[in-house]
């Protein structure tokens, strides 16, 4: 399965059903597992780079709740991956810096948080960087 099939299986899933935790997405994570790792990755992420609009939540909701259960092993350029996401991701996602955390170790987010904090940034992207380094205080060590 390619990276944009999974894209639209997981809009398609939280467009019809919404933001909670149904039978049906158990359906699509038993899908999804037999995904290579890379293509999982990079179609729940492309979810978090969409453009904002009323469908947003529900969608990043979904794609980070299968992507923090799942949990894909791919080798991330944390760096460019934060930066990428922080104008579109809703913040209120705690499950991507989770994610990141986990698969890429906290003391390592934490770092590429404080080198992205001395680029130049939108107020948005501040916003968002501020955000996702607090969402990391609920991982342990």
């Amino acid at each position: 399965m390619h990276r944009a099939h999974v894209s639209n299986i997981v809009i398609e899933y939280a467009d019809q059903f919404g933001p909670t935790n149904r039978p049906e997405r158990k359906v699509i994570e038993k899908s999804l597992k037999q995904v290579e790792p890379l293509e999982l990755f990079e179609g729940l992420f492309s979810i978090f780079l969409l453009e904002s609009d009323e469908k947003s939540y529900i969608r990043q909701q979904n794609a980070g709740a299968i992507l923090y259960k799942l949990k894909p092993r791919v080798l991330i350029d944390l760096k460019a991956k934060i930066r990428m996401c922080l104008q579109t991701w809703d913040v209120s996602v705690e499950e991507l810096p989770l994610y990141f955390a986990e698969r890429c170790e906290k003391g390592r987010v934490l770092e590429v948080t404080e080198k992205l904090k001395a680029e130049p940034l939108s107020e948005r992207e501040r916003l968002s960087l501020s955000i996702f380094t607090s969402w990391l205080g609920e991982v342990e060590n």
